[in-house]
């Protein structure tokens, strides 16, 4: 044994401390990890650990006992079942985790996890974890030197400083192995959780990500634990209003509409998918621009789904591109049929820009209607023609297809316009008559077809009279 005199004056006035267990047990960690102005001695180390257990230190005693006995009786009762969630902790541990150890040792310092607080246990899992090399238990902020200057001041951040930013900076860089260090993915991943657990979005994404492929991937506590604890975050995410939380929104949807770590809930699903959408997420855009199309759990509108469909396929969505080709092929294709039964001329730059045009701002339930209102109100490439809105409307209203099946407020809201179409242009009283050069307009008196023809609502008739008659044949409309 080396003379007392050898040693800094720090250890030599722990050594005077003659009974006391934490005066032998913080020798015993200076002689363990060579810290304290002393060297690494194993002899020394063990010799002031067994002084700490025989004086009473609790972390000595744990660590020379058997963890689950000593937690059993710790519960005072022999036949208490250790918690789930601890026992595998400790097993974990006494394979090797770290970070199991570590967690132990919050668990204990804290009171969490259906343990009571004891400083005792905390403090021999937390010695257990620097053992094992967990960073956290590791007093890295005095070992700075072996890493680069960027690397320590962002340890410094993160531990000293709380930075849950520069925490994932650290993530990365341990991950590709830049900043000047080897790539580790342990490392990497303790940073990862280190970002998450200081509440940093692109993290808290990240784990929650991870948790959800191997909650998947699980089966037991374990699975269920994983995937309630990536609902949390994903909520978490979608509170705070972040980049990553259009991502998160778009998560949470997909896991409602399953029952994945929820229960199967279609109205929330629809909720968090419009919150993906608003935010810009494509795929979010491009699934609620087919929801809404065909009015699966929200109003039907294909004016609204090619306006998302056209968001989502600009910012490169594969499978929005194929849809906005899909309704642009329907609409060319309905326009063309009108073409052909009605005799309408219509000239090749109309088509293009009625069926590549942007699309209008009213709201249209089908095709048929929106093509209906294009004619209404003279806009996206096509002239004004109320004999040609008024048989579409109808068409719309003839529709019969299993798959597609109208709400009555929208049906109500056709026969409103038909209604609308069936009044007197210049007055507004229900009109017999029709304008003889198209059929479109009604007219209840002559004296009002004069004064629409010479003055109109805003426009006079004769300006956009088509000057034809353009009329869909009865057995084609009902067919």
């Amino acid at each position: 044994m080396e003379s007392t005199r050898a040693y800094p004056q720090n250890i030599r006035k722990l050594m005077t401390k003659r009974g006391i267990g934490d005066a032998a047990w913080e020798l015993y960690q200076h002689f363990q990890h060579g810290t304290g102005g002393v060297e690494p001695n194993e002899q020394e180390a063990e010799r002031w650990f067994l002084k700490a257990r025989r004086w009473g230190h609790a972390a000595a005693q744990w660590r020379c006992r058997d963890s689950e006995s000593v937690f059993r009786n710790y519960f005072g009762n022999s036949e208490f079942e250790v918690p789930e969630n601890i026992g595998t902790l400790m097993e974990k541990a006494r394979n090797g985790c770290g970070a199991s150890a570590w967690e132990l040792a919050c668990h204990f310092s804290q009171g969490t996890g259906g343990v009571k607080r004891d400083v005792g246990a905390s403090e021999y899992w937390f010695d257990e974890a620097k053992e094992l090399g967990h960073p956290a238990a590791l007093d890295i902020l005095y070992d700075l030197s072996k890493y680069p200057d960027e690397i320590g001041a962002l340890m410094t951040k993160a531990l000293d400083g709380d930075c849950g930013e520069s925490a994932w900076k650290l993530a990365l860089h341990f991950r590709d192995g830049t900043g000047g260090v080897v790539a580790d993915k342990k490392e990497s991943n303790w940073w990862g959780y280190k970002s998450a657990d200081l509440e940093y979005p692109p993290a808290i994404m990240t784990v929650a990500i991870s948790d959800i492929e191997k909650g998947l991937d699980g089966e037991g506590p374990q699975r269920e634990f994983k995937m309630k604890r990536a609902i949390e975050s994903f909520k978490k995410i979608v509170a705070l209003d972040v980049p990553e939380t259009a991502d998160a929104a778009f998560f949470l949807s997909r896991c409602y509409e399953d029952g994945v770590g929820v229960e199967q809930d279609e109205q929330k699903s629809i909720e968090m998918l419009r919150v993906a959408a608003e935010k810009g997420h494509p795929e979010a855009q491009s699934v609620l621009a087919h929801y809404t199309m065909f009015g699966a759990g929200v109003d039907m509108d294909c004016v609204k789904a090619e306006h998302l469909a056209l968001k989502a396929a600009a910012a490169g969505c594969d499978d929005a591109v194929k849809y906005v080709k899909d309704i642009r092929s329907a609409r060319a294709g309905l326009l063309d049929l009108v073409i052909k039964f009605s005799g309408l001329r219509l000239s090749s730059e109309a088509r293009v820009a009625h069926v590549f045009g942007p699309p209008p701002e009213h709201r249209a339930i089908c095709f048929q209607h929106n093509l209906a209102l294009c004619f209404l109100h003279g806009v996206c490439g096509l002239e004004k023609n109320l004999r040609l809105a008024k048989d579409v409307l109808k068409r719309t209203l003839a529709v019969k297809d299993e798959e597609v099946k109208f709400a009555e407020e929208d049906v109500a809201e056709v026969k409103a316009h038909l209604k609308q179409l069936r009044r007197c242009s210049g007055c507004g009283k229900y009109a017999h008559w029709t304008c003889k050069l198209c059929r479109g307009e009604r007219y209840c008196s002559r004296k009002c077809q004069k004064w629409h023809w010479k003055h109109g609502d805003g426009e006079p008739h004769k300006v956009h009279c088509p000057r034809v008659v353009t009329t869909i044949p009865e057995e084609i409309l009902f067919a």
